[in-house]
């Protein structure tokens, strides 16, 4: 019976600590890169806002873009000597785009160059 008892109390501790690992907040992958755009209107519908969220997961090593409302264009990254090291479009009925982010370390800007919105993001990997 105490060694059912002491399995139990084992499991139970080790299920804490797991759980207290994964709720810490010093592993957390997950940096937002803030960037600076504006909205361009054209047309007669302005009801659509145009918004983009970018956020550098440093564990996967990607820049995952989230948006509505650009139309279409190209997202891309420029490093110190403004040469692109990184690009993908993006489409009308898009909302989602994931770039690699650069291997060497340094500092970059996200460019999100659309037709209905523009934007810049600085950030250092």
């Amino acid at each position: 019976m105490k060694k059912v008892l002491s399995i139990i109390l084992a499991v139970f501790c080790i299920s804490l600590l797991h759980s207290y690992a994964d709720n810490d907040n010093s592993n957390q992958y997950k940096v937002p890169i803030t960037v600076k755009g504006n909205s361009f209107h054209t047309g007669i519908d302005r009801s659509l806002e145009q918004y983009a969220d970018v956020y550098q997961y440093i564990n996967t090593n990607t820049i995952e873009v989230e948006f509505h409302g650009l139309g279409e264009g190209v997202i891309y990254i420029i490093d110190q000597n403004n040469q692109v090291v990184e690009s993908v479009p993006v489409w009308d009925n898009q909302n989602y785009a994931t770039l690699t982010a650069p291997q060497n370390s340094g500092t970059y800007v996200l460019v999100i160059c659309c037709s209905q919105y523009y934007g810049e993001g600085l950030f250092v990997n």
